[in-house]
């Protein structure tokens, strides 16, 4: 009599293999910088972030608490928006592979606006101009060679227009806030 051998099984998976991950590693992201280093008490300042990692931030935070805004603009690069704080506190990126290191960033009301550009860079006695800068939304008076603007709207934290007023040559731009004046940028009168 001949007798069918039914096929070899194979034995059942061993609850001791380790299960291959299907997520590849992410790493935590590295904060480079930060610009402006400091900013109002009251919240409010938009700053810059770079490094690297960024994508798919999930937090910012100023030494625990949150950030009152962020915008992740690449891997390399987010835009913050300060919450209320005092002293200096880290600020830290999250993202789902894990936290950053943190770079100090420092809450004082004390801190003169800092100019970055205008633009036009040359225009005539009665146009508007933008101005760029960082602290520029308490501002007092804008002046244009020591002449005080015809006119100037506060538009943000960073951006103020003002209205050119007479004058000749190439003169400083300044913007004065309780603080202090800032760093004067250059305009030319055409």
């Amino acid at each position: 009599m001949n007798s069918i051998s039914p096929p070899p099984q194979e034995p059942p998976p061993s609850a001791h293999q380790p299960e291959q991950s299907i997520h590849p590693y992410v790493s935590a992201p590295v904060l480079k910088a930060i610009a402006p280093q400091a900013g109002d008490p009251a919240g409010g300042s938009d700053i810059i972030a770079v490094g690297s990692g960024f994508t798919g931030a999930t937090a910012v935070d100023f030494g625990g608490t949150a950030a009152a805004d962020f915008t992740v603009a690449s891997d390399t690069i987010i835009g913050i928006t300060t919450p209320p704080g005092t002293g200096t506190v880290p600020v830290r990126v999250t993202t789902p592979g894990g936290t950053s290191n943190g770079e100090s960033f420092t809450y004082s009301a004390s801190l003169p606006p800092k100019l970055v550009a205008v633009t036009p860079q040359s225009a005539r006695t009665g146009d508007t101009i933008v101005i760029f800068g960082c602290k520029v939304n308490r501002a007092r008076s804008v002046a244009f060679g020591g002449h005080p603007a015809e006119s100037f709207t506060v538009l943000s934290d960073n951006v103020i227009l003002a209205v050119v007023p007479s004058g000749t040559g190439t003169v400083p731009v300044t913007v004065t806030t309780p603080a202090g004046t800032s760093n004067p940028v250059r305009f030319t009168y055409t």
